[in-house]
């Protein structure tokens, strides 16, 4: 395993590469539900208007495309809100992938969108694993999120291994992350979510609102990190990442090759508790 693991680190293992902008704004709790309940529509407003605001700031980097993080609006499909975005995707013309929460009549869903450099929805995804003691509001989403070679998840569920490994077997190369986190948590987050990308063979761009921004390669690399927990106008990271291929050694084996060395494990205990005590015993 040692020399697999050497082997691989040392190996030329990417196709192209990909420059990503991600972004945060700093909030408090208070004026982060505002906005993500749609108390304020003042401050929803300027809250869009300064991601605008980054969205503009990252383009003029030459980014390909930019991450925001987990439900910084709520919005209802092509409302003016949702047009905000898909105008800021189309005038920078770079993709656009954002966390929003997402009312659908009488429902509502932790939603991802990703708008292409033409402002056009390429994608929905709808968080799949909820945090159950505040996210019980929301219906949980059932199909995977991939466009061509991206994929998309939420937050909590780059803490499952699946769907991340059901990308890579997709032959997903890089998954984008909008995420929130809890202060406290967000280093432990990042390192799972970079973990992920390690068992799926892919990067990962993932934004967390309170914690880390990151950018890591399928090798488990950090590019870049910066911290987005912070008091001033918020934060931004610009890097280039070599992409990967999915389609991982464990998204196709998964956990057999340690249920063999459970089984031999077991094996070998019931072989010696089998033999006689003087049998074990080193002559001298």
């Amino acid at each position: 395993m040692i020399l697999f693991g050497f082997h691989r680190l040392n190996t030329p293992f990417y196709v192209s590469s990909i420059k990503i902008g991600i972004a945060s704004i700093s909030t408090n709790l208070e004026q982060y539900l505002a906005v993500a309940k749609n108390r304020d529509k003042q401050q929803v407003a300027d809250t869009i208007q300064r991601y605008i605001q980054k969205i503009d700031f990252l383009a003029q980097s030459g980014v390909e495309a930019v991450l925001l993080p987990e439900k910084i609006i709520t919005i209802e499909t092509h409302d003016d809100n949702f047009q905000r975005l898909s105008n800021a995707a189309q005038k920078n013309k770079v993709n656009l992938i954002v966390g929003v929460t997402r009312k659908d009549k009488m429902k509502l869903y932790n939603s991802a969108y990703v708008f292409s450099s033409l402002g056009e929805v390429l994608l929905e995804y709808d968080k799949k694993h909820l945090l159950s003691a505040f996210e019980s509001r929301y219906t949980p989403g059932t199909d995977l999120g991939i466009m061509s070679k991206w994929g998309i998840e939420i937050c909590k569920d780059m803490d499952f291994i699946q769907p991340s490994l059901d990308y890579s077997r997709q032959g997903v190369n890089i998954v984008f992350v909008p995420a929130l986190d809890f202060h406290d948590d967000g280093w432990s987050h990042a390192r799972v979510a970079i973990m992920r990308g390690v068992e799926g063979n892919y990067a990962v761009a993932r934004a967390g609102q309170w914690g880390l921004l990151t950018l890591s390669d399928s090798r488990g690399r950090i590019i870049e990190m910066v911290s987005s927990d912070v008091e001033d106008g918020g934060s931004v990271l610009v890097g280039e990442v070599r992409l990967g291929k999915g389609n991982s050694i464990y998204s196709k084996l998964g956990d057999s090759f340690a249920w063999i060395c459970l089984g031999t494990f077991i094996i070998l205990c019931i072989f010696l508790s089998l033999r006689k005590p003087n049998e074990l015993l080193t002559k001298p």
